[in-house]
């Protein structure tokens, strides 16, 4: 092979060995020669003992505050809940609707109801100290925003188209 005259030869030369590179030459820039190495600590070399009845490894974990599997169920169960409530107020409307009464004291009585259960009893349950009963509170809650946006407020009573007759 033969180079061009225009650049240089970079072959070394016959009979070149290149120097043997260790591990310790490759340091960074700033970090001492054998900063990685060096002789024992001395024999009177203070070693730092951790105090009796340290508990080894890591901290426990620390304690759950709210049940994220109550958070998931809860709207389910107010979901149930608004079924059976919503059930008995069109039924107690209509009942009231044939006997001369308010059909919409009925329904305004039972949409009172429900954010009752869901705001007061989710409020209860989020005081309590118990992780279940702190995610059921906010899935309580989750509920009926959910019921709420989903039926449009028909089904938790705060359609207004509801109550005009």
């Amino acid at each position: 092979m033969t180079t061009p005259p225009d650049q240089p030869d970079d072959t070394p030369p016959q009979g070149f060995v290149p120097p043997a590179f260790g591990p310790q030459d490759f340091e960074p820039q700033g970090i001492p020669p054998g900063y990685h190495g060096g002789p024992p600590p001395p024999q009177n070399y203070p070693v730092y003992e951790y105090p009796p009845g340290y508990p080894y490894g890591p901290p426990p974990p620390p304690p759950r505050r709210i049940s994220v599997l109550m958070v998931i169920l809860g709207p389910f169960l107010y979901a149930a809940l608004n079924l059976v409530i919503g059930f008995a107020a069109f039924a107690g409307a209509a009942a009231a609707d044939t006997s001369g009464g308010s059909a919409n004291a009925v329904v305004g009585g039972a949409a009172l109801l429900l954010a009752l259960i869901a705001f007061g009893g989710g409020t209860l349950l989020l005081l309590s100290k118990n992780p279940t009963a702190r995610g059921l509170g906010v899935g309580l809650m989750v509920g009926w925003a959910l019921v709420s946006l989903f039926t449009a407020g028909i089904c938790t009573g705060i359609n207004p188209e509801m109550y005009a007759s």
